[in-house]
């Protein structure tokens, strides 16, 4: 079962900060005593520790003497990936969380259903407190966002060397064609041509409206 309240920093958090570390200080290991401003919270906060704590959780960071924090291989390879190996250490770094890994075990395309499907997921099979649960949304929702935007670079530059299928002839794809990938599996696609107005969208908006209530 999750504790009551979700981290300090969600995972995007988690890897911006030990990027500035970095960037910031040139070296793998910094006194924590120079983080306040990466961590964005007071030396003196409890907020401070907590976010230390999770930081090292999630493989990133390892505690020596003397109040150092020293940089794993593993948030290295976030920093410094080669050859796009970066998308999976943040896949393995996530997964030491257990709220993270089980909705990536559920969501592996890391589209999430609704907000209010999603929290109810994370009451009823996460344990989250109702309390506290749009919290962990919110939590959930930033840290999907950084694991999407990996995955769907990794898989455009998989791709990069490949030759892309010529499109049937007489069957040009259409201009402003786009495509999203939904949490069945399925895809949805649409196109907007250049000069469609509000009206238009709240048309469009509608008729979705309607065909939900179909259902």
């Amino acid at each position: 079962m999750a504790t009551k309240y979700p981290p300090q920093i969600s995972f995007s958090d988690a890897v911006r900060i030990i990027k500035e570390i970095v960037k910031t200080h040139g070296d793998r290991e910094v006194s924590q005593d120079l983080l306040p401003d990466i961590y964005k919270v007071s030396r003196k906060s409890s907020y401070f520790s907590s976010i230390s704590v999770f930081l090292q959780k999630l493989g990133l960071v390892e505690r020596k003497a003397n109040g150092i924090l020293r940089l794993t291989d593993l948030a290295m390879t976030i920093i410094k990936p080669v050859n796009n190996d970066d998308v999976e250490a943040k896949l393995t770094s996530a997964r030491n969380d257990e709220i993270l890994a089980g909705l990536m075990d559920k969501y592996p395309n890391f589209t999430l259903p609704s907000a209010d499907q999603t929290k109810e997921t994370l009451v009823k099979q996460f344990g989250i407190d109702r309390n506290q649960v749009d919290k962990w949304y919110q939590f959930v929702v930033d840290s999907f966002r950084e694991l999407s935007t990996k995955q769907t670079v990794s898989r455009s530059s998989s791709t990069d060397s490949e030759i892309p299928p010529k499109p049937p002839v007489g069957k040009p794809t259409p201009k402003g064609l786009q495509s999203f990938e939904l949490p069945s599996g399925k895809t949805f696609s649409f196109t907007l041509e250049e000069g469609t107005t509000k009206d238009d969208l709240d048309f469009i908006t509608d008729f979705f409206e309607l065909k939900k209530k179909r259902l």
